[in-house]
C-alpha cells in the first residue's frame, strides 16, 4: 500500500518504477491518495489499463473505519519520500499490520 501524496518531494519517479516492477512480479498495489491527488496521476493510468486487477486507488477522503479496514488487508506499507512530515498514513499502516519500507533519508 501506498499512503500519501504524489508530489515531487514523494518521488514520483521512483515509485513508478517500484511499482512497475511490483506488477511485474504480480504483486497487487493499492494506492491510498487525498482526493485532490488522484486528478493528478497520470503516469499510473497506462499502469491501471494494464493490470486492472493489480492496482488499485481509493480516495482517502472515505469513512476511517474503511481506510482502516484497506490498511489492514495490506502487508507492506510503501514510501519513497525524500521527505516526511508526521506520517500519519505510515503510522496508521503500520498500526494496521503492513510491515513499512521506507527510504533512509530524511523520513
Amino acid at each position: 500500500v501506498y499512503t500519501g501524496r504524489l508530489t515531487e518531494d514523494r518521488n514520483p519517479d521512483e515509485l513508478y518504477d517500484i511499482v512497475k516492477k511490483l506488477l511485474k512480479k504480480e504483486i497487487s498495489v493499492l494506492f491510498l491518495i487525498p482526493k485532490s491527488e488522484s486528478v493528478n496521476i497520470n503516469p499510473f493510468k497506462e499502469l491501471e489499463k494494464l493490470e486492472e486487477d493489480m492496482f488499485e486507488i481509493h480516495e482517502t477522503n472515505m469513512i476511517e473505519s474503511n481506510y482502516l479496514h484497506l490498511l489492514s488487508t495490506s502487508s507492506i506499507v510503501l514510501s519513497t519520500a525524500t521527505q516526511e512530515g508526521w506520517g500519519y498514513g505510515i503510522l496508521k499502516a503500520i498500526c494496521c499490520g503492513c510491515i513499512p519500507v521506507l527510504p533512509n533519508k530524511a523520513v
